[in-house]
């Protein structure tokens, strides 16, 4: 039997997604709502999950994920007072064998997984309308969208979290804008076969660096660099950066 409950998700990423997959498992009727919907792969596209959000998504039906995931046995912290110079300070293990620590899972496929699914749940629908007005009534949330339509809910749960315009105008929580004087870089490193269940996160001078392993003959690696960091000539060669990397951190994709 149908919740009478209605719920509205703001945004159609990969995190409102999997809060509507979930929350149609209480048979709440939700309404997705983006203006410019699309279903194109997510960036970044790795992700780690904890052995206990996996549990839980496997649980309610997404096992595939699990199938395709790459289990995290170690996770190694090293800090660094030079922007090379390394040592490590912090080594986290699991307790057996048949623990995990973490999974690295495919991002695009826990996306697709949940996309194919709630297609095709009745108790979802899409809404592919630009909101105009957000109402907060005793009783329930009120959204007027720019045709002029009305929809009321028991909720709204805002998962867009790069529309600062929308979060912005509507009050929806406070925006606050830093610069960290840092640029993000996303690599995945095709390296030959190895025992790959170890996450290394390298505190460097000219920022944060970490390697995580996606399969035995891949490494996705995250490195925040500061925009006067000497190190910034490295992204912009893909021959460059291999060489540093073969250089400074081989050793260490090895273990």
């Amino acid at each position: 039997m149908p919740n009478s409950q209605k719920i509205c998700i703001i945004g159609s990423g990969l995190t409102a997604l999997t809060i509507a997959y979930l929350l149609s498992k209480f048979k709440l009727q939700i309404d997705i709502v983006e203006q410019n919907r699309s279903i194109k792969k997510i960036k970044p596209t790795k992700l780690a999950l904890s052995k206990h959000s996996l549990d839980q998504l496997c649980f309610y039906g997404l096992k595939v994920i699990k199938k395709k995931s790459n289990v995290v046995k170690n996770i190694y912290l090293h800090d660094s007072y030079s922007s090379i110079s390394l040592k490590q300070d912090l080594h986290f293990s699991a307790s057996n064998k048949k623990e995990a620590l973490a999974y690295i899972v495919d991002g695009n496929i826990l996306f697709s997984d949940i996309i194919k699914k709630i297609e095709s749940f009745k108790n979802i629908n899409f809404i592919k309308k630009e909101i105009s007005s957000i109402n907060d009534n005793k009783f329930y949330k009120e959204i007027i969208f720019k045709d002029l339509k009305k929809e009321n809910y028991n909720l709204i749960i805002f998962a867009s979290a790069n529309n600062i315009v929308l979060l912005s105008k509507f009050k929806l929580r406070k925006v606050i804008d830093k610069s960290y004087n840092e640029d993000a870089y996303v690599f995945n490193l095709h390296h030959k076969k190895i025992i790959n269940n170890s996450a290394r996160q390298f505190f460097l001078k000219d920022g944060p660096l970490a390697f995580l392993p996606v399969s035995r003959t891949e490494t996705s690696v995250i490195w925040s660099i500061k925009n006067n960091s000497i190190n910034k000539k490295y992204v912009s060669s893909k021959k460059d950066l291999s060489k540093f990397f073969n250089t400074h951190f081989k050793n260490y994709l090895m273990k």
